[in-house]
């Protein structure tokens, strides 16, 4: 689970490779892309917020989600990690069909509702 602005979202664990904080001195520029050197690989780095129309906030550092779909990496920028936890998936049907790499919905333990990223869809361009 993963915080985006005050909204709570979960990545799936099987997306993930691991979890990460930035400083912004070593995110870099390629391509007009901000990326960051993972394992010594350049890797893109995606903004949740900007994706999701949320406002982006300025930080010296940044908390990053590394996922993997096929052979491709990215690391997500959420502005905060919470933690794993044990969810059960329920689908949207038509209800957020236009909304970009959303795959599902959760109902969390203290009521809260939260989208589920697909982050094979974040990856695909």
């Amino acid at each position: 689970l993963v915080k985006l602005d005050q909204e709570t979202y979960a990545i799936p664990l099987t997306a993930i490779i691991e979890t990460t904080s930035l400083k912004q001195d070593v995110i870099l520029q390629a391509h007009r892309e901000k990326v960051f050197d993972f394992r010594g690989q350049l890797v893109p780095l995606i903004s949740l917020n900007q994706v999701y129309g949320l406002p982006h906030v300025e930080a010296d550092a940044y908390s990053v989600v590394v996922v993997r779909s096929g052979e491709k990496l990215a690391g997500l920028m959420v502005s905060e990690l919470i933690g794993q936890q044990e969810i059960v998936m329920k689908p949207l049907g038509s209800y957020l069909e236009g909304i970009r790499a959303i795959s599902g919905a959760t109902i969390l333990g203290d009521g809260q509702v939260a989208l589920i990223i697909d982050s094979n869809a974040l990856l695909r361009k």
